[in-house]
């Protein structure tokens, strides 16, 4: 008895690279499994195709750098909102930093972007299959568990005290009943967990506070 053959996994590329995207795309086609449906720009064109067709997209294959918001956002647009679709970035920006903040926008793969075409196609497969795809690096800052747990509700909450209210840990400390020094030692966890240094490296997450 032979298996049915699956139904593509339909792709939408988002790349603000005219070059790199067509090339994609075309060499993605050439798969009888994967079929690209549309190709973005921005992250706001394409968290508007997932808002608009969220049962016509499996996954989002998406660079970091694009013009206006950042890929993440699309990886943590979908979290939120669309789980049945998956994302993979595939990025020039290839740094422990991206991977950290990736994992943190659950996203289910990270790639170089100089990787062979067949490497890519071959990842969103594996991604639809129910893998994860990173690489090395990202497996050795998993061992920095702090930065890969995700925020508790209590750390959200103070994050938005921080970075939205303008909030400082002595008001916040006033404002939740709590000492001075609990909140401090939530602040620490918080840039711990998200990779950040200082304050101003915590604004940059303002828009995990909007969903």
């Amino acid at each position: 008895m032979t298996s049915s053959p699956r139904e593509p996994v339909r792709v939408v590329i988002v790349d603000s690279d005219p070059v790199f995207k067509t090339g994609l795309l075309s060499y993605v086609n050439r798969y009888p499994d994967l079929e690209v449906v549309k190709a973005a720009a921005s992250a706001s064109e394409a968290i508007m195709l997932a808002d608009k067709f969220p049962s016509a997209i499996d996954l989002i294959v998406t660079e970091v750098r694009l013009r206006g918001a950042c890929g993440f956002h699309i990886c943590h647009h979908v979290n939120k909102l669309h789980l049945n679709i998956k994302t993979v970035i595939v990025t020039s920006q290839y740094t422990d930093e991206a991977i950290i903040w990736a994992r943190h926008m659950h996203a289910h793969g990270f790639l170089r972007k100089n990787v062979e075409p067949k490497d890519i196609a071959t990842s969103i497969l594996s991604v639809c299959d129910g893998s994860y795809t990173w690489p090395v690096t990202a497996l050795d800052a998993q061992l920095h568990d702090d930065k890969n747990r995700a925020l508790t509700k209590t750390e959200e909450e103070i994050l938005e005290l921080l970075v939205k209210a303008n909030m400082k840990p002595p008001e916040i400390a006033l404002r939740l009943n709590r000492s001075e020094a609990t909140i401090l030692n939530h602040k620490r966890s918080i840039m711990a967990k998200l990779g950040v240094k200082d304050s101003i490296g915590l604004g940059k997450y303002e828009f995990l506070l909007d969903y």
